[in-house]
């Protein structure tokens, strides 16, 4: 998946979908919290993904944790998968089936070229 994948936006086609979008959160570097002011921009987000998850039964979705290039390889790693996590909780308390969800950590392995601010992020792709 592409670092750089689409912003979430209005609208998104399944293909897009299915390459990824960069959730519109924030985090600082070291945290796995984002602000409570990205709320509304993820729930926008996430409709894109319950309505794609609804009409395909089969497919699933990837909730991707990424980290900037600061700290250590290992801690990056970690912080990644607890960002994944966090946007997990999100879902899981808004009903989307945990069977259908699916964590990976990326750690610093795909960077945006966009800056270490954009590099703490998370992802969401639809997979088969």
């Amino acid at each position: 998946m592409n670092g750089a994948g689409p912003a979430a936006g209005p609208a998104v086609g399944s293909a897009a979908l299915r390459q990824g979008v960069r959730m519109p959160l924030e985090f600082s570097p070291g945290h796995s919290s984002y602000r409570v002011e990205d709320e509304s921009l993820l729930r926008k987000t996430v409709a894109m993904f319950a309505e794609a998850l609804e009409r395909d039964p089969k497919v699933l979705l990837e909730v991707g944790g990424h980290a900037s290039q600061e700290g250590q390889l290992g801690q990056n790693r970690a912080i990644a998968h607890e960002r994944a996590l966090a946007v997990r909780r999100w879902l899981l308390a808004r009903k989307l089936p945990p069977e259908r969800l699916v964590i990976r950590s990326y750690g610093t392995a795909e960077p945006t070229g966009e800056g270490t601010a954009r590099d703490r992020r998370v992802t969401l792709r639809l997979i088969d």
